[in-house]
């Protein structure tokens, strides 16, 4: 069986860049498609790394707690231009 993005993910990353933009993101909890580990701690690990990548051009970037088909995780952490504000954990 393969992991799918969406369904399989913990962790949801919304950014809202300075021109506008925003982009979501959803973690990556497994090493591969086919991997039989499933690790929430690896997929944020991953999220925080894009957050570092984004770096001052996203002015906000949020990080979700996330369950298939609802939309009422609860914020794990925030960041202001690529530096952590708060942390929910």
């Amino acid at each position: 069986m393969a992991w799918e993005l969406k369904k399989d993910s913990s962790h949801k990353l919304i950014a809202w860049f300075n021109d506008g933009n925003s982009v979501t993101r959803y973690s990556l909890d497994w090493k591969h498609k086919y991997s039989k580990n499933y690790d929430p701690d690896l997929g944020l690990a991953k999220l925080r790394d894009l957050v570092n990548d984004y770096g001052t051009n996203a002015r906000i970037a949020c990080i979700y707690e996330y369950t298939y088909g609802r939309n009422d995780g609860k914020e794990i952490e925030k960041y202001s231009h690529g530096i952590k504000i708060t942390t929910i954990i």
